[in-house]
């Protein structure tokens, strides 16, 4: 599967908006992350979801 820059960008930007600095696709947690920071990721991750959905640049679900 080819990475389409545009969409990898807008993702960013929209984690970004949602609280979220992604550090990249390999991501990781560590012992130094709450529960609280888990789920304040997850939630980041789907307002990200929601925008990019919204901006018409992804299917709606």
């Amino acid at each position: 599967m080819k990475f389409d820059d545009a969409l990898g960008h807008a993702f960013r930007c929209a984690l970004l908006l949602a609280g979220v600095d992604w550090m990249g696709w390999a991501g990781s947690t560590s012992s130094a992350h709450s529960d609280e920071d888990i789920e304040a990721t997850l939630s980041g991750f789907s307002v990200a979801i929601d925008l990019l959905a919204a901006d018409g640049l992804i299917p709606q679900a």
